[in-house]
């Protein structure tokens, strides 16, 4: 299941009580670098880069979406 082009939202930092943002629906751009979020190169932080960043205490497990 594709779901790159959902809407999703954006945190900054872990801590998802603070503000969060949306991308633009035609022009999603990375908030920290500018670059399209959507392009070729993106793809959604797995558990490793969740966890390189100190962002594993923000996983939901009830969200998982099977792979496959």
């Amino acid at each position: 299941m594709d779901l790159s082009y959902a809407m999703s939202a954006i945190w900054l930092e872990p801590d998802l009580t603070t503000a969060h943002q949306y991308p633009d629906v035609e022009n999603a751009r990375c908030p920290v670098c500018n670059d399209a979020l959507w392009s070729p190169n993106s793809r959604w932080a797995n558990r490793d880069d969740l966890a390189r960043l100190k962002w594993e205490l923000a996983i939901n497990p009830a969200l998982d979406i099977p792979e496959g």
